[in-house]
């Protein structure tokens, strides 16, 4: 299911946010505790509620298309640990029929918000964010990441896999990349190509172990990934977090090589997102 709606004005009674704020709240709800008997069900009912918290909190916008993205793997006796579903929203002129703008809609949800008599729709809030938000999100993530400083106005630099014999302690070309995970050392070297790009943000990709750019190679007709940044490897039991908050979200960045949360100090609690969604994301703004 999807939600695609034409609107008349509403009424002026309504919320009214400006464009690219991030707005938090409560949700449209008749009951507050429903249940549902299947993942499909869930689904639609997700989808339902955050609609109609897009049409309470936005309506400047007449015409826009909302949809579910990251449940297809969820089971339901796993919601209780789902912090954060994904949504899509894409709005279009009314007149025209023409994309406006895409917007990515995430709700976060609190503890207990699922139980055994079904899903409690006011322990989730909803944060809509523009594509210029989720690129200070990448950039905080990357310069929390990255072994090396990341200068964005001169670019991003790449590496390539070297040896202990080329390596030079006290040149910059050069990295030393240290893990001791569970009592296991290794040690990776690595040398620059002395090439910084300026890529777009919405081109790079994580897998955990690097920084990647992703393209698309019309020649052969498929996505192609280049290594660009290796990154020091922090494991499952490891986290590492960032030096300053987002400014759009008043949230920390944590993670380690499988995750990205957001810390949300003033609650005291992970908000996961796993690495599958934000390279999701970034397709989707690419």
């Amino acid at each position: 299911m999807c939600a695609i709606l034409l609107l008349h004005n509403l009424s002026g009674h309504a919320q009214k946010n400006g464009t690219g704020a991030v707005v938090a709240g409560g949700v449209f709800a008749a009951a507050s505790l429903i249940t549902f008997a299947s993942i499909d069900q869930m689904q639609e009912g997700m989808e339902q509620q955050a609609t109609e918290w897009f049409l309470a909190n936005h309506p400047e916008e007449r015409l826009f298309r909302l949809k579910i993205r990251n449940t297809n793997a969820v089971k339901m006796s796993d919601l209780s640990n789902v912090s954060c579903l994904l949504y899509t929203v894409y709005t279009y002129n009314p007149e025209t029929r023409k994309l406006k703008d895409k917007w990515i809609l995430l709700s976060f949800h609190s503890r207990g918000w699922v139980n055994d008599n079904g899903i409690n729709f006011q322990n989730i809030s909803y944060y809509l964010v523009s594509k210029q938000q989720w690129e200070e999100f990448i950039k905080l993530w990357i310069e929390t990441i990255s072994p090396v400083t990341i200068d964005w106005e001169r670019g991003i630099p790449s590496y390539k896999k070297s040896n202990e014999k080329k390596f030079e302690p006290n040149n910059t070309d050069f990295l030393k990349v240290e893990n001791n995970i569970d009592g296991t050392r290794t040690i990776d070297y690595y040398e620059s190509d002395r090439e910084y790009v300026k890529y777009p943000t919405a081109t790079l990709r994580f897998n955990g172990k690097s920084i990647l750019h992703s393209a698309f190679n019309s020649a052969m007709g498929i996505q192609e990934e280049t290594f660009l940044i290796p990154l020091v490897k922090v494991d499952g039991d490891t986290y590492i977090r960032s030096n300053k908050k987002l400014t759009f979200l008043d949230s920390y960045l944590v993670g380690n090589e499988k995750t990205i949360c957001l810390f949300k100090a003033d609650e005291e609690r992970l908000i996961q997102l796993d690495l599958d969604m934000v390279n999701y994301i970034q397709n989707l703004f690419d």
